[in-house]
């Protein structure tokens, strides 16, 4: 399982780098992901991408903030705003505007 989850990995990075070959020497960190990795880990239904099914309380309440407390780490996906894959994509930009909110404002505090 490891050996070809590994092996899926490096096909979707060499075709990464066959449309933004400069990307290659800048991902510091990388993992990949199956159903049986989200279940294990997130305890999702079934390895859903999406998580657990929404129900009506959580489109307001239960949801957590992109903040974490570890400071450059930032939180998407459906645990912050509603799952599926469009409300996904939107978490995903959300969180590209916070960061570079913060990192803006970080360097107007060093200035």
């Amino acid at each position: 399982y490891t050996k070809r989850k590994d092996e899926y990995l490096e096909e979707v990075l060499n075709f990464l780098y066959q449309y933004y070959p400069k990307v290659k020497g800048h991902i510091e960190e990388i993992e990949c992901a199956t159903p049986v990795t989200l279940m294990r880990y997130l305890g999702s239904p079934n390895g859903s991408v999406y998580g657990v099914d929404a129900h009506w309380k959580d489109m307001i309440a239960n949801k957590m903030e992109f903040d974490s407390p570890i400071r450059g780490f930032y939180f998407c996906g459906a645990s912050v705003f509603v799952g599926g894959f469009n409300n996904c994509m939107l978490s995903g930009k959300a969180v590209v505007d916070k960061v570079l909110s913060d990192q803006k404002q970080q360097k107007g505090e060093q200035a």
